[in-house]
C-alpha cells in the first residue's frame, strides 16, 4: 500500500478517475453467530458491535485504505445496506460509491 500510495503521490498514475477498494468475506455468509462462534457473536450483536454490521467493521478499512492511498477523501456517498441472513440485526453486505471534490 505504501507502494502505491508513492505512486500516486508522484502523479505516475496521471489523473484519479476511479479508486476501487473491495474487502470481500464469507465467513458470515451463514449464520455462524448461533453456533457460539465467539467472534460472529459481537459482530452481529447491534449492543455489542453497534448497529453496523460489515459496514462498520469492513467498510471502515476499505475507507481507510482509498484515503491512504490516494490521499482524497469523499465529498459525497451513496450505499446499499442489505442483511442476507436471516433474522441477523446487522448488516451483512454493503456496498458503496463515493464520489470525490475531482469528480473520480
Amino acid at each position: 500500500m505504501r507502494y502505491a500510495r508513492g505512486i500516486v503521490k508522484q502523479g505516475l498514475l496521471g489523473e484519479i478517475r476511479v479508486v476501487q477498494v473491495e474487502y470481500a468475506q464469507d465467513w458470515l455468509s451463514l449464520p455462524v453467530e448461533k453456533q457460539a462462534n465467539r467472534q460472529a457473536v459481537w459482530r452481529t450483536d447491534p449492543a455489542l458491535a453497534g448497529p453496523a454490521g460489515c459496514l462498520g467493521d469492513i467498510g471502515t478499512h476499505a475507507y481507510q485504505l482509498a484515503e491512504y492511498v490516494t490521499g482524497m477523501q469523499p465529498t459525497e456517498l451513496s450505499a446499499d445496506v442489505t442483511t442476507f441472513v436471516p433474522n441477523r440485526r446487522v448488516d451483512d453486505h454493503v456496498q458503496t460509491m463515493f464520489r470525490y471534490a475531482s469528480g473520480a
